[in-house]
């Protein structure tokens, strides 16, 4: 079966899977985790099932399964073959059970929502450091755009502002395409309902990025905002249990999206999504949402979600698309 994984996975794959195995020679005392035999280094890894979160857990077992796959490609070896081969049925019998809920690390401090009063009072951190801090005027900007469009931090890349029908609307090109993961390789949104104030913000976003990527590429900015923004929370919010991030305005934009009463069919278009069920399994719900949503998805983009999940309970009043 051909892999439809990006070059980047596969390379985060291969990254991890060798942590994975010198961390299994470390706790074993093997002199190289090059000696190791798989099915040790699978065993091992289970032995640390139950320090691990689920989420985690999957990452590690795709990326460990990928790794000796690619060897048992690789090799010409029989024995070689049988033993990659092995280790990988025990990697695919072995379910998550038994693992943490949630970690205790990066991902257990990630703060889903961004509620208005956070939000308005880290801007209001940022604004009081432009000119002191290097990217604190660059973040305020993201953040506010990303407040309006609840776009993922990696989809600013491609984003851009056009007319369609003789409307306003911001198109890009969905991240997750890969795998049938995402509605279509582009998304559309209808700015029409756009305050002059909201596309002030997106046109200060666009002079932004254009500013900074004269300078760096891309991802390279992307990860300065990602480290800012951890040292900035921080700064600003003293010690707590979990912190907003770069992602997190996306989280509360579909909740926003879920309690202006939008079809599960109509915020799966909106974020991108294949289909209408992932926004309610991954992303906030209706109760954590706050503020209206001024965006809104085009008529062809809803038609072409894949309907899985049940109907929303909650929402007064359903939004408008217009048709593409």
């Amino acid at each position: 079966m051909t892999s439809t994984r990006t070059p980047k996975t596969e390379m985060a794959y291969a990254i991890k899977a060798m942590q994975i195995r010198s961390r299994a020679a470390r706790d074993l005392g093997y002199f190289s985790h090059f000696s190791m035999p798989p099915m040790t280094i699978v065993d091992h890894l289970i032995g640390r099932k139950p320090t691990i979160a689920k989420n985690t857990w999957k990452q590690y077992k795709n990326a460990l399964r990928s790794h000796f796959q690619g060897l048992a490609n690789e090799s010409n070896e029989s024995v070689a073959v049988e033993e990659l081969q092995a280790a990988i049925a025990a990697l695919d019998s072995e379910p998550s059970t038994g693992s943490l809920k949630y970690g205790t690390r990066t991902s257990a401090t990630k703060q889903k929502h961004f509620k208005q009063t956070d939000l308005d009072k880290f801007v209001d951190y940022l604004a009081g450091n432009v000119g002191r801090h290097k990217f604190a005027n660059a973040l305020r900007t993201w953040l506010l755009a990303a407040q309006l469009t609840g776009l993922r931090p990696s989809e600013w890349e491609s984003a851009g502002l056009t007319e369609i029908a003789g409307l306003p609307c911001l198109t890009l090109r969905n991240g997750k395409a890969t795998n049938g993961r995402a509605n279509g390789e582009f998304r559309t949104l209808d700015l029409s309902k756009a305050t002059a104030a909201d596309m002030e913000v997106l046109l200060e976003m666009f002079a932004m990025l254009e500013g900074h990527l004269s300078e760096m590429r891309f991802d390279e900015l992307q990860t300065s905002l990602t480290h800012y923004m951890k040292r900035a929370t921080r700064a600003c919010f003293g010690r707590r249990k979990k912190y907003p991030t770069l992602y997190s305005l996306r989280h509360q934009f579909a909740a926003d999206a879920k309690l202006a009463g939008h079809t599960k069919e109509e915020v799966a278009a909106i974020l991108g999504h294949a289909t209408d069920e992932t926004a309610g399994r991954h992303y906030s719900r209706a109760v954590s949402g706050q503020s209206a949503v001024r965006v809104q998805p085009v008529d062809s983009e809803v038609r072409r979600v894949r309907a899985k999940a049940r109907p929303y309970p909650y929402g007064p009043r359903r939004s408008r698309t217009f048709a593409l």
